[in-house]
């Protein structure tokens, strides 16, 4: 690992953003940052159009420091959020977006928890690709 310490601004559309860190560090934000700004503006028949990204739909939680993992995602399955499909992925996302970083099987096992619980239902795609979504009818 580098000690090398780097500052980086970046300017994307009305925003700004300053990086500074250890070069392992930026190149891991810097990575995060262009595959949310590659997510968000696709290119159709030489047509820019603009996609919304799924964490601007996140609800607004509280989360205390010791609270587990589980708890946090039945709150957050609990919103609207909560009664449509998402990935693994989009999960993950999620919760990074709340300053949450765990592991993929981390994130895996909760879900599994929840499903055995019957707070979440799991569904296969055609795709081969595992969706979670409520149990709950109503949810906020």
């Amino acid at each position: 690992m580098s000690d090398e310490h780097i500052e980086i601004k970046i300017k994307y559309s009305n925003l700004e953003l300053e990086i500074r860190g250890t070069r392992e560090d930026v190149d891991y934000f810097l990575d995060k940052i262009f595959t949310l700004i590659s997510r968000e503006v696709k290119e159709v028949s030489g047509e820019r159009i603009e996609i919304k990204s799924k964490v601007e739909e996140l609800p607004k939680l509280t989360i205390k420091g010791s609270e587990a993992l589980t708890d946090i995602l039945s709150r957050l399955f609990s919103s609207k959020w909560g009664g449509e499909l998402h990935t693994l992925r989009e999960i993950i996302e999620a919760l990074e977006s709340y300053g949450l970083y765990y592991s993929k099987s981390t994130v895996a096992v909760s879900l599994n928890r929840l499903v055995k619980r019957g707070v979440l239902r799991r569904i296969k795609g055609k795709d081969g690709i595992y969706r979670y979504v409520t149990a709950k009818v109503g949810v906020e």
